[in-house]
């Protein structure tokens, strides 16, 4: 199985053309408190899922990050809670319901890593790089040291002063997916709890040790209470112990 399959087995592939807002299986909505809210949603034919989140800095404009198409209550209730300003492509396979958030929302600045940028322009009018993200209370961005400047790791800061760390695909929290897909998926090593993926070694990694001290310095981050991954479980048991224990595993990797 060689690394363009995978990727296609993993991630949305940039689409021809853009597609109408279409709804697909999603969760209710979770709002953690006025600053966070994310939804879990599903993907045609990958087992994986997905998570949009919406960040709401302290001027009330929202920062949504790997958008999700929603039914319209829930799109209200998100328009009653801030304004949609910044649209976050994560990289440029997280891309399928993008087009349809800036056709609705025409104003929107559309945001993505810059190695995403020239893959993505043909779908969608992108802006800019993270940097044309205001300096906010509540949200800041950091580039994955040893990554290939493929993604980044946003730091949510909540009003009583703990923090939530978004992950993209740099890290999974998969137990497992079931039949022939999950097997797959299994292969690419995917599956088994929190870990840096295969794939992730190769579409965003460039140095092994870095990336691991990285994420040991995200776990010291004062009041550490939640990581939210692009794709699987939440992790708010212990998550600094978590992001120790992926960065050991990948350190050992990179001897």
């Amino acid at each position: 199985m060689g690394p363009r399959y995978a990727v296609i087995v993993l991630s949305n592939p940039v689409m021809a053309k853009p597609r109408p807002w279409t709804v697909l299986d999603y969760e209710t909505p979770h709002r953690v408190d006025d600053t966070l809210w994310w939804v879990d949603g599903q993907l045609p034919r990958i087992p994986i899922g997905r998570r949009m989140s919406v960040i709401r800095l302290a001027d009330g404009r929202l920062v949504i990050h790997s958008a999700i198409a929603l039914r319209e209550e829930d799109m209200k209730a998100i328009e009653d809670w801030g304004i949609p300003s910044f649209l976050v492509f994560p990289n440029h396979f997280h891309c399928m319901d993008g087009p349809a958030y800036k056709q609705r929302y025409p104003d929107i600045k559309v945001l993505c890593p810059a190695p995403s940028r020239a893959k993505l322009e043909g779908l969608v009018e992108i802006d800019g790089d993270y940097s044309l993200l205001p300096d906010d209370e509540h949200l800041r961005t950091e580039s994955i040291r040893g990554g290939k400047d493929r993604e980044s790791i946003f730091v949510v800061e909540h009003s009583d002063g703990s923090k939530t760390l978004l992950f993209n695909d740099l890290l999974f929290n998969i137990e497992s997916v079931s039949g022939f897909s999950g097997l797959i998926v299994k292969m690419l090593g995917s599956v088994g709890g929190p870990r840096v993926t295969r794939i992730a070694k190769w579409l965003i990694v460039d140095d092994k040790a870095a990336v691991a001290d990285h994420l040991r310095e995200l776990a010291n981050v004062p009041n550490l209470v939640r990581i939210v991954p692009g794709h699987g479980l939440i992790i708010e048991h212990n998550p600094a112990d978590t992001l120790r224990a992926v960065a050991d595993r990948l350190h050992k990797q990179s001897s």
